[in-house]
Formats: structure tokens, sequence, C-alpha cells
């Protein structure tokens, strides 16, 4: 018999070698859980063996957001554009640069270029969600994210995604791989998703912050309190001044305690010394991130039986627990996101909260869930559309006629900021003995703006001031670069209306009335 039959027949006796994935694949593989330098590393290399590589192009930029670095994903980006601009992937993780840098028009754009070159990248629905949730557009959310996670349910960003929207019984269970497949997920993730699992345990087949009272409308009185930090005309100091307003909170008919009343915040946070008294259970340690430079306040997740605000009650309530820095005065700080079920009018110069129910969506707008995208009743045509993510409404805000960029509603701010990469460097002062304090701690390298053109809605003011600090970690808890604030100073001036359901306020200036 010929040798090389021999040879042949030997080679076909061997069991067949497993084939090694390819350099793309172990990128995707370490990314996907969470090993963000092992990922960039190899998508690098990828890249080097094949330039013009869409996936391994999408993955790096994907990874560099995880990273946390986005000027170096923006790079990255534009490099990917330019190799491989028909490619399905590029274009949605050019959108999620797009999305981070707070252009969420252009990220839309760009997710829709993503879905039309290849209806199942999974990025691009995945993509098309995060737009359609922080447009207030739920169904439209739902769909999107359910058809992201049928074409990828190994992504865990989509994954997670995807989970917050199951049933409670289904939700647990997801929420439990995530915590037991943690990967090199980063601890302080970590340990939300092993707080949101304790607390899915504790409520079991509760419904969370239940609305118990049968009351349509009410009025809530508020306490007007001081802050201590002032900005006098071009001096610092610091002479106690009007700065927030306060609620009323009464926890399981033991305690009642005076809250700050904050747009910027949601649910409930309670000093830890007065959590004792109002009897909360104590449900899992956690630590929690705010403005300031310093280490996170750290504390504990609570539940309490029943919360009571004037006639409006609820059963079940989550409560964010922390040792950390209050206003004076107050005992905590509560959301006004709480009243997310109604429509909230806030008016500050009148010391009144006002609630009312929400127009009636119409049965023919709603999917058969019962779920809808965002609603504008007739009445409500003139409100301006906002953007709400977590805890905070984004308005669109010019500052210096320069590109709108979003500042979110905060009336815990004592005053209104800026992030100063936004402004004119001859308008920015430092402020050295100016303390800003926030739940982590005080803030560094405080500047001073002047002069400063500001427009949001139907609003516009020539020679404003404010203040000008990083937003950097903000926009990183938040996931979309935030360009300032609008405190209680500016937003005392008006009466606000808000509908978080449908992302509308209506800006009623004060000034406006005789």
């Amino acid at each position: 018999m010929p040798r090389a039959t021999l040879f042949l027949m030997f080679l076909c006796g061997l069991p067949l070698l497993a084939q090694s994935p390819s350099l793309e694949q172990q990128a995707l593989d370490a990314w996907r859980i969470y090993d963000y330098p092992t990922a960039e590393g190899l998508y690098r290399q990828s890249l080097t063996a094949n330039p013009a590589s869409g996936e391994a192009h999408a993955g790096l930029v994907r990874t560099l957001l995880r990273e946390k670095n986005l000027h170096a994903a923006r790079d990255a980006a534009n490099t990917a554009l330019r190799s491989a601009p028909d490619s399905a992937p590029v274009q949605a993780a050019s959108g999620d640069v797009l999305f981070r840098e707070g252009r969420v028009e252009e990220a839309e754009l760009a997710y829709r270029r993503s879905s039309k070159l290849d209806e199942n990248c999974a990025r691009a629905w995945y993509g098309l969600s995060q737009i359609a949730q922080v447009t207030s557009n739920y169904s439209s959310a739902r769909r999107d994210i359910f058809k992201a996670h049928q074409l990828d349910p190994k992504d865990p960003e989509i994954y997670e995604s995807w989970a917050s929207r199951l049933p409670r019984a289904e939700r647990r269970k997801a929420v439990e791989y995530l915590v037991d497949h943690p990967g090199h997920l980063d601890p302080e993730r970590l340990n939300i998703l092993q707080s949101r699992l304790a607390w899915l345990i504790v409520l079991g087949n509760k419904t969370a912050w239940k609305l118990v009272s049968t009351t349509e409308t009410a009025k809530l009185k508020l306490d007007h309190i001081v802050t201590a930090a002032h900005l006098g005309d071009g001096r610092f100091s610091t002479p106690p001044r009007e700065g927030a307003v306060a609620i009323h909170v009464r926890f399981n008919d033991k305690k009642t305690v005076s809250l700050l009343l904050d747009t910027g915040a949601s649910g409930i946070v309670l000093r830890k010394n007065v959590a004792g008294k109002a009897e909360l259970k104590q449900v899992y340690d956690i630590s929690t991130k705010g403005i300031g430079d310093e280490k996170p306040s750290n504390g504990y997740l609570g539940w309490a039986r029943d919360v009571k605000i004037g006639p409006i009650e609820f059963e079940n309530v989550p409560v964010t627990v922390l040792d950390g820095n209050f206003a004076e005065g107050t005992d905590g700080l509560m959301g006004i996101d709480v009243f997310e079920h109604f429509l909230i009018t806030l008016d500050i110069k009148n010391s009144e909260l006002s609630l009312a129910p929400l127009p009636e969506i119409p049965a023919n707008l709603r999917d058969e869930d019962g779920g809808s995208d965002r609603y504008i009743a007739p009445e409500m045509n003139t409100y301006d559309r906002v953007l709400h993510m977590g805890a905070h409404i984004l308005v669109s805000t010019s500052v210096d006629q320069q590109p709108a960029g979003l500042f979110f509603l905060d009336t815990g701010a004592f005053d209104t900021q800026v992030d100063p990469s936004y402004i004119a460097k001859a308008k920015l002062q430092p402020a050295p003995d100016l303390s800003v304090r926030g739940l982590s701690g005080n803030v560094r390298d405080v500047y001073v703006a002047s002069n400063v053109h500001i427009q949001f809605g139907r609003f516009v003011q020539d020679n404003f001031r404010m203040l000008a600090f990083s937003m950097d970690k903000l926009s990183e808890g938040e996931g979309i670069a935030l360009t300032g604030i609008l405190g209680f100073p500016l937003l005392s001036q008006f009466r606000l209306t808000l509908d978080y359901r449908d992302g509308l306020v209506n800006f009623d200036y004060h000034g406006n009335k005789k």
C-alpha cells in the first residue's frame, strides 16, 4: 500500500482538534464577563490583523466606554466610521458614544442606520430601547429591548435591561443569575445588583411604593430652609439664606421627619440616627455616590412598612439610609418623583406642592399589555419635552449660545451649576473659599462663572451667574453627559408643573405675574 494512503488513513483515524476561537471571539468573551482590560487588548490585536473589521472596531468602542474613557471611545468611533462605515455594529457603537455625550437625537439616527444595515443587529435595538426609555416612550422601549435580547441574550447590558422589564418572579431569577456570575464586574456595580436582589427577596409578592390612599388631589405645605453657602457680588461669603424647601414625612406611624424636597433625587434618603427611631427594617448594606470628590456615603437599604405625606399614603417603601451630608434642619431628602403617578405642581414661592390626576391616555394608544408611549394631552401642548433618566429630569439648555447641553432640575442644589468646559476661561474666577458639599463630600476646583447667557424652554436670561465645577462623576453615574444643574434660586422663580410619566415640564415664570 502506498505510503501516502497509509498516512491519510492515519489522519482520518485521529480525533478532530478543536479550532481556537478568533481574537474577536476571545475579546467578546472577555467583554461579556466584564474583563475590559483584556477585551481592549484583544480587540486591538484583532484590528492590527484586520483593520477593516467592523465587529472589532465596535467592540473596542464599547469596551472603552465601559472603561469610562469617553475621549478614547470617541476617537475609536471616528476611526471605525472611516474604516467600516457600512458596518451595522460600528454604527451602533457610534450611537453609544453619541448617547454618552448627551447627543440623543444624533444617537437615535446612528442606531436607526445600524438597524437598516442589519435588522438583526442586537446593539442597534438595545440603543433604540435606551432612546425610547429616556424619551418616555415606554412601550417602544420594552418592544426594542425584548428584540435585542432575542438576538443576543448573552450581551450583559442587554440582559440587565431586559431583566428589569420582566414580571417579578422572573426578574428575581434574572438578577440572581447576574449576582451569581459577576465575572470581573466592579464592586460598586455588584453591590447595586446585590441590594436589588435583596430588595426583591424582601418584597416577595408585595408591590413597592403601593399607593393605598384614594385621594386624587392634594395640596401639601412646604417649609423654607436655609443653606450655608452663598455667593455675593464678586465676593465669597457664607451667610444663611433660603436655599431649599422641605416636606414632612411620617414613617411607620412612629416618626415624622423633615426631608429636603429634591427634584434631583429619587425615592427617600434618610439619616442613619433617624432611621432607627422610625423602625425601618434593614435589608442590605450599600454605598452611594453623589456630588463631591470624597469617598461614597455608606449605609443600608431599608424598608418602611408605611409612609405618609399629608393625605398621601404608601406601603412597602424602600428607603436609602446613609451617614451623608444633609441640609441643616433636615433629616434627609425625598425625590419629588415619589409622586410620579400624579401631575405635580411645585410652587416654591408660595410654599406649596399640588397633586392632581394625570391626563388619561386614550385606550387606542395603549399596547396589549396596557403600556404606552409618551402621550401629550391637548392642554399640555405648550409643555417642554424633557428627558427622564433615572432620578433626573434633563432639560435641553444652552449656555452662551453654544449648542444645547443637558442640565438636570435640582431643587436640592443651592445654586445653578455648570461644567467649566462649557464656559469661556475669561468668565471663570476660582473660588477657593467657597465650600460646595454633596453626599460624597466636598467638591474640588470650584469656580464662579459671571455674565453668562442661559436659555431653556421659553426662558432666557443674560448676565447670569452660576457656579462651575466638573460634572464628570455625575455624568459617569448617569451614563450620559451632563452640562450642568438648574438649582434652587433659579427654579424658585417658576411655578413648575411636572409630568414624570410623559416627560413633560411647564416652566411658568413668576416674573410674568402681576
